[in-house]
């Protein structure tokens, strides 16, 4: 997945400070868990709060072990003997 950096946006702004409020008011803004992007009434994407994210991670994960329950325990395989997981 790749990521959005505003930062490639910051010449747009007239000066910094007007960057600055964007990005503050933005943040703002991603405190809810699901909050569409629009603009003169077209949907661009959809933001996801950090919590929002969780949850729906925790779905994703529990519905694919419930479809295929060899996930699970190739998890705690990997846990248990990938050299990389102390």
């Amino acid at each position: 997945m790749n990521s959005l950096n505003l930062e490639t946006y910051r010449n747009l702004f007239p000066d910094d400070a007007s960057f600055d409020r964007f990005v503050e008011r933005l943040v703002s803004d991603l405190q809810f868990d699901l909050r569409p992007i629009m603009v003169d009434g077209r949907m661009l994407g959809l933001t996801l709060s950090p919590e929002g994210a969780k949850d729906v991670l925790y779905d994703r994960m529990v519905s694919r072990m419930a479809k295929d329950p060899s996930v699970l325990s190739e998890l705690t395989d990997r846990l248990e003997n990938d050299d990389i997981v102390e």
